[in-house]
């Protein structure tokens, strides 16, 4: 019928003659006949007969024959695409609608998919493409958030350049990206670099190289190691006649509500920011004196885990946030600590491996490389906080039980060091979480001159426990019951940490699964340059990188954004002294670490 529902068929496969009696309703229908040997019907009929009307049809050639039968009407006409080459042909159809539709071909050039996918602030978002002479090939802007726009092109031969914009004069497009097909192969991929408003990349569909331009100078902050020729963009920091700070976002929620200005003590802003453009790490020149930091929520529900960082030499560290309310304010000097402000309890000794840049009052806890235990092992233990530091606790006790360090009412999004001299033995840390919910992505490492001992988190719950060996022989902590949902085949000793899966629970046994996260660090010994490729990501999650010398010090600390499975990443230890150094990676609730030696 005109709804494209069976109202009746039949076939026959010996010669005869049938007649049947259905009730139709007044209107259209459409009508196949067909052959299944291709032919036609060799006189055979069909015939639709009505009070007041006769209709005869037949098959006369081709297999296949369509008919518009009108019952109860005089005229059937129903409208669509009319030419039998269309994709979208109506073989009914009695009146061309202008509708037709046709497979993507190019009369010069290959056929080829451009996939643009977009997450927030998809309006930012512009993609220009042109051609070895400049000509425009395709212009894309103006795209929705969280979609995935296709459009079938032609690419010519040669080099293609895809201009990447934020419209808005922001940096990046907020984790975007686009990339090209042909023959349902991925040829090309890019996204606008998270530190610029605006890109080129070039590309070709034979995977020749391309020349590119971009800033050859190594000096600049937009130095690209990719270009083959320098197209005048180098854009230079500005002469600092101060003191040089990196300044960068750690995020937590609500983000674009947070705001703070850096005032020096003549009145002068030195910086003014929003949680929007805050996110990129930058650099920042400070002259010396007491600067005031203001820190603005506009909900009016504190900074949500967010915190201003700043760094400077020396460790200068600064960690500013706001925990209730909607504005707060935050005093620190450059080269002076006369400044004013609550006094800050720490060790004030540079030379100590806690140095605390921030302390007013040495609290007598530095600590010193110990470099002679009187044969028993320098044990590094290195804390990592994330959100909620606040919470986590813990305690290391030797075989006899008794307590031989421990640590608690730590700092979010910090770092914390203590060197012991063990024997070797079994030890067990024991860990614990104020709230029950695990330590949120916090860890710890701890290791010895010639190797890591162990590494490890309270995933989740508010209790735990590892056993640690230092040179021993010891059991595995872990899950022993095969009915959880957490259960670890090589554990010999229960941890008390099972889970269960339930109906009213939401848990899922993958979120105590490991990602097969792993890392191959080369060369290694390092000379300069070295390179880590972690593979087993899961895709657009950050990765947290961590680099530790022997003394616990942190020489790396970065978060890489990723686009697939993997990242690979350069780094340049030079400059660091001859020694170990522990590489740890974090990603979602997996953590890895490998040792490196530094020539």
């Amino acid at each position: 019928d005109e709804d494209g529902v069976f109202v009746a068929y039949d076939y026959a496969w010996q010669p005869t003659s049938s007649d049947s009696t259905m009730c139709l309703e007044n209107g259209c229908y459409r009508l196949t006949l067909s052959a299944f040997d291709g032919g036609d019907w060799n006189g055979s009929t069909l015939t639709f007969s009505t009070e007041n009307d006769t209709q005869t049809y037949t098959l006369d050639d081709g297999g296949i024959a369509h008919y518009l039968v009108n019952v109860g009407v005089d005229v059937c006409d129903v409208s669509g695409c009319m030419d039998a080459s269309a994709l979208n042909y109506d073989p009914w159809a009695t009146t061309d609608d202008e509708s037709c539709e046709y497979p993507f071909s190019c009369e010069e050039g290959t056929a080829a998919t451009l996939y643009i996918c977009t997450f927030s602030n998809g309006d930012e978002v512009s993609l220009n493409l042109y051609d070895e002479n400049g000509s425009t090939l395709y212009s894309f802007s103006e795209l929705g958030n969280i979609a995935i726009m296709y459009e079938d092109i032609c690419l010519p031969e040669g080099c293609i350049s895809a201009e990447m914009l934020n419209v808005e004069g922001n940096n990046g497009w907020y984790n975007g990206y686009f990339w090209v097909e042909v023959n349902g192969q991925t040829i090309f991929t890019e996204a606008l670099n998270d530190d610029l408003s605006s890109e080129t990349a070039t590309f070709s569909l034979s995977g020749d190289a391309c020349p590119q331009g971009g800033c050859m100078d190594p000096e600049a902050t937009n130095y690209n190691e990719q270009a083959s020729f320098d197209d005048g963009s180098c854009v230079y920091p500005e002469p600092c006649d101060g003191t040089l700070y990196a300044l960068y976002i750690n995020q937590g929620s609500f983000l674009n509500e947070i705001s703070f200005t850096i005032i020096h003590e003549s009145g002068d802003s030195t910086a003014v920011f929003t949680g929007a453009d805050a996110l990129d790490e930058q650099s920042i020149c400070l002259m010396d004196g007491c600067y005031t930091v203001e820190v603005y929520d506009s909900f009016g529900d504190g900074w949500n885990g967010n915190e201003l960082v700043l760094y400077g030499p020396l460790n200068d560290f600064h960690l500013i946030t706001l925990e209730e309310g909607e504005f707060g304010v935050y005093t620190f000097g450059v080269n002076t600590s006369d400044c004013g402000g609550e006094e800050i309890l720490g060790c004030t000794d540079q030379e100590a491996i806690n140095y605390n840049a921030m302390a007013t009052t040495d609290d007598g806890s530095c600590l010193y490389e110990d470099t002679d235990c009187e044969g028993l092992n320098s044990v590094t233990i290195f804390l990592d906080t994330q959100q909620w530091g606040t919470e986590i606790s813990w305690s290391l006790l030797d075989d006899a039980g008794n307590e031989v360090a421990s640590g608690g009412d730590y700092n979010s999004y910090d770092s914390y060091v203590q060197v012991l001299c063990l024997a070797d033995g079994c030890y067990t840390l024991e860990m614990e979480d104020a709230w029950g919910d695990g330590w949120n992505g916090g860890f710890y490492m701890i290791y010895g001159e010639n190797g890591l001992f162990a590494e490890g988190s309270l995933l989740y719950g508010g209790q735990g426990m590892d056993i640690i060996s230092i040179n021993g022989d010891c059991d595995v902590a872990g899950c022993t019951d095969p009915d959880a949902i957490n259960y670890s085949p090589i554990a010999t000793i229960d941890d008390g940490n099972c889970v269960y899966q339930n109906p009213w629970s939401e848990l899922n046994p993958s979120d105590f699964i490991g990602l097969d996260l792993s890392i191959t660090i080369g060369p290694n010994p390092v000379v300069d340059e070295f390179t880590i490729n972690v593979t087993g990501l899961k895709q657009d999650q950050p990765v947290q990188v961590k680099i530790l010398n022997g003394m616990g010090q942190l020489m790396v600390n970065e978060e890489w954004s990723t686009f697939g499975d993997h990242v690979i990443k350069s780094l340049n230890a030079s400059e660091w002294s001859a020694g170990t150094y522990f590489v740890n990676i974090q990603h979602e609730q997996e953590t890895v670490t490998e040792m490196i030696i530094k020539q």
